[in-house]
C-alpha cells in the first residue's frame, strides 16, 4: 500500500454557488452526478493499492447528490482512514437522515463558508441552526471552515473567456499553490490537482482559448500503472501544467456567490 496525504472525489461537478475563479470550475455550470455504481468501481480501482490519510468527499457541491449517503458508506467501505464531507451546507435539510450515517461511518463534516456578506450569512446561519439540531441527537463532529479568507484568483475571465495565467514560472506556481497535495479521482484514473482535472469539463461546455490546448494533453495516472509509477506521480512536484496557474497569487475579492450562473454568464457576455 502506497500511502498519500490526501485523495479526492466530486460526489457532483455542478454546484448552487457561483464562486469566482473556483478551482473545480464548479462555477461555470456544469453538471453531472456520481453514481452509487460508479463511485465503489472507481473507490474499488485504488483501494487495494492506496492509503490516503485523508479521503474527502466533495464537489461542485455533494449534496446535490441525491445518493450522498450511499456514496458515504461506500467510502467507508473501501477506506479506513479519515473520511470528510466537504459541503457548502445550503443543501442539508435535504438529508434529514443524514446526521446518522456520519455518526455511524464516523466521517467529518465539513462546511465550508464562501462569503461574508448578509444575504450569505443569514443562510449560514439558518443552516448552522439545524446543524446545531442534529447534533442533540447524533454524536458525529463537524467544522466550519471560512474558506474565502485565504482565495486567490486561479484564473482569469468566466466561461468562454477563461484564460490560463502565462508567469511563466511553474516551480513558483507549485510552491503557492493551495492545494498541491488535493490529488483527483475522476473517471477511474488520478490527477494531480482540481484544475487540470475539471479542465476538461469547461472545454466540453464552452469554447475556451486555444491557450488551454497544451494543458488539455494532460495525461493522469491510470490504475493499470506499475508502483513505480505511482510512487513517481505522487512524489513529481512542478510540472509543466502547473504554469496554468499564478505564481503570483492575487488576492480575490469574492463577488456574492448567490447571484446565479445564468445572471454572471450574462454579464461576462456584455463585459
Amino acid at each position: 500500500m502506497i500511502e498519500i496525504e490526501l485523495l479526492e472525489i466530486h460526489a457532483a461537478h455542478g454546484c448552487n454557488l457561483t464562486c469566482d475563479s473556483c478551482s473545480h470550475f464548479s462555477n461555470q455550470g456544469h453538471s453531472g452526478m456520481l453514481s452509487v455504481e460508479s463511485a465503489d468501481y472507481q473507490m474499488g480501482l485504488w483501494s487495494n493499492r492506496l492509503n490516503p490519510k485523508q479521503f474527502s468527499i466533495l464537489g461542485g457541491e455533494p449534496l446535490l447528490n441525491k445518493d450522498i449517503e450511499q456514496i458515504l458508506v461506500i467510502a467507508r467501505k473501501h477506506w479506513k482512514r479519515e473520511i470528510l464531507l466537504i459541503t457548502n451546507g445550503f443543501l442539508l435539510h435535504r438529508f434529514p437522515n443524514l446526521p446518522k450515517t456520519l455518526e455511524e461511518q464516523n466521517i467529518l463534516l465539513v462546511i465550508s463558508r464562501h462569503h461574508n456578506g448578509a444575504e450569505y450569512t443569514t443562510k449560514f446561519l439558518e443552516m448552522f441552526r439545524l446543524l446545531k439540531s442534529w447534533k442533540k441527537n447524533h454524536d458525529f463532529h463537524f467544522q466550519l471552515r471560512d474558506s474565502f479568507n485565504s482565495w486567490t484568483t486561479r484564473y482569469h475571465g468566466y466561461a468562454d473567456k477563461v484564460l490560463p495565467f502565462e508567469d511563466n514560472d511553474p516551480r513558483k506556481s507549485w510552491e503557492v499553490c493551495p492545494a498541491k497535495k488535493c490529488r483527483q479521482l475522476h473517471e477511474n484514473n488520478i490527477y494531480k490537482c482540481s484544475p487540470i482535472t475539471y479542465l476538461q469539463l469547461q472545454k466540453k461546455k464552452h469554447a475556451i482559448s486555444e491557450k488551454w490546448d497544451p494543458y488539455l494533453k494532460y495525461t493522469p495516472i491510470t490504475p493499470n500503472s506499475t508502483d513505480e509509477e505511482l510512487i513517481a506521480f505522487f512524489e513529481r512536484e512542478e510540472e509543466p501544467i502547473c504554469n496554468m496557474c499564478p505564481a503570483n497569487p492575487e488576492h480575490l475579492a469574492i463577488s456574492s456567490p448567490l447571484v446565479p450562473y445564468a445572471k454572471k454568464l450574462k454579464a461576462s457576455q456584455e463585459s
